[in-house]
């Protein structure tokens, strides 16, 4: 790592801070019924499950209390990412948080932001550099299953955030990597180089593993033509992000994703007397949205959690209409929200979790270019049931393609 006038050499560009993030690469969120949220997040949004955490094996203490015993974490997935969006019981993770060096505070109900960095020296340098800082980081190395290098921290309200790199990813089999391939587990900032995920899958062929050993989710029967192809709902998620959040001081949290983690202001927003933060690590006008904590009262948004909102990304504006109508048919309840605050956003609906999480459906959203100024706002619409059939809309299809098939 080479520093001039505190500037880094990431990849053979000087930047401010010793990685640059890509993108928000997946989201845990607690939740207090397991069955009932993988009926939500599975059977409903379309996630796939790649895995459950072995709590036996890492944990064989903790499995001897009760309320541990019953306890899961899922990673799930829309796409090749092992995964995006992770389920963890809340009650049960709270015995592993009886140390105060990891914590969930006043509502925190997202148990990780994970963002996504270029490559491993980054992950390793941003740990060194975040210690240096006074940071505090919770742990580093690499995470099974998954397979992603990461350092992991807290921000000043005790959210924590991951920087990873090197996400496992799910081929055409559809099998997540096999139990024994696990065994490069690292609990501590990892020595450089390390050696490369084809040659991880040579050592393990050499040794006999089967390679499709893994888990591989079943889904139920696919009955809707999206856009040609069969699948099992009458959409098809292709992103998650942005994240929204109530925090205590919107200026102070602000500063810190911006000069820790790189974050840039896009736009903040007055309603209601309160300012809200939009910042980008990217060219979407947002990947983090920071409200102040009076506004959850005033939007009548859950007490039980800071969570503001979990993006949901679809295809397309027909596939945005046919999710709410899916959605809402099925009893998943629908919430309104300000069009002030939603900056980038054109079309979207806001849907309620079982405990309280609310998603933002949308399909597009606005990208900010080398001026770094977004276009001028619109006024939104929120309401899905004055939506037309077909819109006009100059700003479609603009930013990242989903690269997968549909199904």
């Amino acid at each position: 790592m080479s520093q001039d006038t505190e500037r880094y050499n990431v990849g053979g560009v000087w930047l401010s801070q010793p990685f640059k993030i890509r993108r928000l690469g997946h989201v845990g969120i607690t939740i207090r019924d397991m069955d009932r949220s993988l009926q939500f997040y599975r059977d409903l949004i379309g996630f796939k499950v790649t895995d459950w955490y072995p709590f036996d094996l890492r944990f064989p203490e903790a499995m001897k209390d009760p309320a541990f015993r019953d306890a899961k974490t899922v990673f799930m997935r829309y796409a090749g990412d092992h995964h995006s969006f992770v389920l963890l019981n809340r009650p049960a993770h709270a015995i592993l948080e009886a140390d105060p060096a990891r914590r969930y505070e006043g509502g925190i109900t997202i148990q990780q932001m994970s963002w996504q960095v270029g490559t491993l020296r980054e992950v390793v340098n941003a740990d060194e550099w975040l210690h240096t800082l006074g940071v505090e980081t919770q742990r580093a190395g690499r995470d099974m299953p998954g397979s992603n290098w990461h350092t992991y921290f807290y921000d000043v309200n005790g959210y924590i955030n991951e920087l990873f790199y090197g996400m496992e990813q799910i081929g055409w089999s559809g099998f997540s990597k096999p139990a024994p391939m696990h065994a490069r587990l690292f609990d501590e900032r990892p020595p450089l180089p390390q050696m490369s995920e084809y040659a991880e899958v040579n050592n393990a062929r050499a040794e006999g593993v089967d390679l499709l050993s893994g888990m591989r989710d079943d889904e139920l029967p696919e009955t809707y033509d999206v856009d040609g192809i069969l699948l099992a709902r009458p959409f098809k998620v292709t992103q998650i992000g942005p994240i929204g959040l109530f925090v205590p001081d919107v200026d102070d949290t602000a500063r810190f994703y911006q000069s820790r983690m790189g974050f840039r202001l896009t736009e903040s927003v007055t309603y209601r007397g309160y300012t809200v933060h939009y910042l980008r690590v990217n060219t979407e006008h947002h990947s983090l949205a920071l409200f102040p904590m009076p506004l959850r009262e005033t939007l009548q948004w859950s007490a039980e959690t800071t969570t503001a909102f979990i993006g949901i990304q679809v295809a397309n504006f027909a596939q945005l209409k046919a999710a709410y109508e899916f959605l809402s048919r099925r009893g998943v309840p629908i919430a309104s929200w300000p069009r002030e605050l939603m900056p980038g956003i054109d079309y979207a609906f806001w849907a309620r979790d079982p405990d309280g999480h609310h998603l933002l459906f949308y399909y597009r959203m606005d990208q900010v270019g080398w001026s770094g100024v977004p276009r001028a706002r619109t006024t939104g619409h929120s309401d899905p049931r004055e939506w037309p059939e077909v819109i006009e809309d100059d700003y479609a299809y603009q930013g990242m393609p989903y690269l997968g098939p549909l199904g």
